[in-house]
Order: structure tokens, then C-alpha cells, then sequence
């Protein structure tokens, strides 16, 4: 099994001169659709809650429990138990946790066996345990993984396929839409998506999340753009995180790191701006696909307006509105908006 490198390592390079591996076309719908089949391919077996009837004093209770409810709290005290040992005994209950469903020390483990801080360097261990974190949904995980594709560590090189598992990720994650947002920008040396529309709205997303790395990448955007304006924000939020090539930047700019309020600036309305927001805010916390119907709304009403980064928000999510027509009908988009629009998107 070919090595597997973790955190900011995929991006250093290598010595020997690289080669660029680029679409022609945008990238962004096919690695959609295979993101779609990769997501199910994560989606944990459903189980189902029992109900048992147990005696409590002089009366008769019921009382429902839900296995994977508490496999889930073993788990994760499992792995806060393992967090608080600083010591050689520290791996065991990673493991213990692990083999328990913690994705989060299953990917701790990866992080181990690849450093060979706490066990010797393993690569094979690195991946098993990697690709665990992954099927239990560990964005941070299931990011490396994307990166494994584009970059071709086990094998063949599949930009679209690696920007597809990367979009499953960036839908939590602030590092994976970083990431894949430079990725559709080009703003990599060795790998070029060509969907410059589609890194803007993740890098953006990133940035507003408070990713200064992201903000920082935004503004390089901007500049190579020509947008040098528009740079300015995302360079000063950067800057003031202490980003010494933000502040370089900023320089050539003519603007001081200490620009007045360091946030996205839009032509469109602020309330276009607002809808658009709480879109992706309830998309980023859904649990089902009805929240993720309500999300898509907003966005659907920010496009109305005009926002220019909308309507690639809603081809990120197109997926959402063929489940709910499917199971709803033609009319349940327009029933949202009005109810939206009826008690005012500033109440939410």
C-alpha cells in the first residue's frame, strides 16, 4: 500500500518538477454526481429504536432506547477518555474508542501510524484506520481521501473523483472548502479544475467561517482577477490573523492590514446577502432532507435577487430539490418561499 500523507504535507510538493494534471472543461458537475454516489456509500445502516416495558416502583413504564444512540455516547467517552491521557497508554484507548465507532479516533490513529509518534510508522495501519474514520463521516478523514485521488497516492490520478469525496467533506468542513476551492481555482500548481465560479462560492464560505488561510487565498483570487477592490477585505482579515504574506499583499495594494470592516462586500442588496447567508448556514447544519429543503429555498430566493454567488450554490445542492420534488411534488419550492417571505428572513 503506497504511503499516506496527512494535513498540510499534500501541499508542499515535491522536488522534481511537477506534473499538471488539468480538465478542460469544469469539473464540478461530474465530481457532483459522484459525490452524490459516495455519500450514500457512507450513509450508516438505519436502526431502529426498541421499546421494552420495565417495572418502575408500583407501575409499569415504557421505556424506548436507541442502540446506535448509545453506541454513539460509548464511543465518544470512549474517546474523551483517551484524549486526557498524555501518556504511553494514551494509543490503547485511541483504539479501545475506535473499535468502539469513534471516527474521530479512528483518524487520530491514521495520524499516529503515519507520524509514528505514539506506535512505529505504519502506512498500511494508517490507511485501514483512515479509511474507517471516513465511513463513520469524519470530514477531516474523507478530505485526506479526496486528496489521495487527486493526487494519485494509490494509484491512477482522478481529479473528479477526488473533488468528488472533497465535496462531501467541505460540507462541514472549513479546511476541505478551502481546499477544494483553490483546487476549482487553480489556484494550485499541479492540479487545475477549471471552475472558477465554484472555487469562489467555497473559498468565500471558508472565509466566512473565519478560515484565514481561505481569506488569504480569496484575495490572491481577487487579484489574479483583477478584482483588487474586492481583495482588499478578505487580505485584511487575513492580515489581522497575523498572515505576513496577506499584509505583503495588501502593500502592493496600496492598503494598510488595518482596513475597516474585513468582511464580503456585495453589490446586490443586504438582504439578498442575508437570505443567501442563512442558507448555508441551515444547509451546513441539516440532519434531514427537509432542512436541507429549507436552506435550498433561501438560496433559491437570494438568486432571485440576484446574489452572484447563489445560483452556484443551488447547482452545489441540486440534488436537494430532485429528492423533494420526487417526494412533494412541483409546488413545495415555491410553498417555502412564501413561507419565508410571509414572516420575513430577519426573523429567522
Amino acid at each position: 500500500m503506497l504511503s499516506l500523507v496527512i494535513g498540510s504535507a499534500f501541499l508542499t510538493g515535491c522536488s522534481n518538477e511537477p506534473v499538471v494534471l488539468t480538465y478542460q472543461e469544469p469539473v464540478y458537475a461530474s465530481a457532483m454526481a459522484q459525490a452524490d454516489q459516495y455519500a450514500e456509500s457512507l450513509a450508516p445502516e438505519q436502526v431502529e429504536p426498541s421499546t421494552s416495558v420495565e417495572p418502575l416502583g408500583s407501575g409499569w413504564e415504557e421505556v424506548s432506547t436507541d442502540p446506535a444512540a448509545e453506541s454513539s455516547r460509548a464511543a465518544q467517552r470512549a474517546y474523551d477518555l483517551a484524549l486526557q491521557d498524555q501518556g504511553p497508554g494514551r494509543i490503547t484507548k485511541l483504539v479501545a474508542a475506535a473499535d468502539l465507532g469513534s471516527a474521530q479516533a479512528n483518524y487520530e490513529l491514521a495520524k499516529v501510524y503515519t507520524q509514528g509518534t505514539l506506535a512505529p510508522r505504519d502506512l498500511d495501519a494508517a490507511q485501514r484506520y483512515l479509511e474507517q474514520a471516513a465511513g463513520l463521516n469524519d470530514p477531516e478523514a474523507t478530505r485526506v481521501l479526496g486528496w489521495q485521488m487527486v493526487r494519485g497516492d494509490r494509484g491512477q490520478q482522478n481529479l473528479a473523483g477526488g473533488a468528488a469525496v472533497m465535496e462531501v467533506s467541505a460540507k462541514t468542513s472549513a479546511r476541505a472548502q478551502r481546499e477544494l476551492g483553490m483546487l476549482y481555482a487553480n489556484l494550485y500548481d499541479q492540479y487545475k479544475l477549471n471552475d472558477e465560479s465554484r472555487g469562489e462560492a467555497l473559498l468565500l464560505r471558508a472565509y466566512q467561517s473565519g478560515d484565514a488561510p481561505a481569506a488569504l487565498a480569496l484575495g490572491k483570487f481577487y487579484i489574479r482577477q483583477a478584482r483588487q477592490i474586492e481583495a482588499i477585505a478578505p487580505l485584511s482579515f487575513a492580515a489581522q490573523a497575523n498572515d505576513k504574506a496577506a499584509v505583503k499583499l495588501l502593500s502592493t495594494l496600496g492598503a494598510g492590514p488595518a482596513v475597516s470592516n474585513p468582511t464580503p462586500s456585495f453589490q446586490q442588496s443586504a438582504g439578498a446577502d442575508r437570505l443567501y447567508q442563512h442558507g448555508l448556514a441551515l444547509l451546513l447544519k441539516a440532519h434531514d432532507l427537509e432542512d436541507e429543503a429549507e436552506g435550498y429555498a433561501y438560496l433559491s430566493l437570494a438568486s432571485d435577487q440576484d446574489h452572484p454567488l447563489a445560483r452556484t450554490e443551488l447547482a452545489a445542492v441540486e440534488g436537494v430539490k430532485t429528492q423533494m420534488d420526487r417526494k412533494h411534488g412541483g409546488g413545495w419550492l415555491r410553498s417555502i418561499k412564501d413561507s419565508i417571505a410571509s414572516r420575513g428572513a430577519d426573523d429567522e
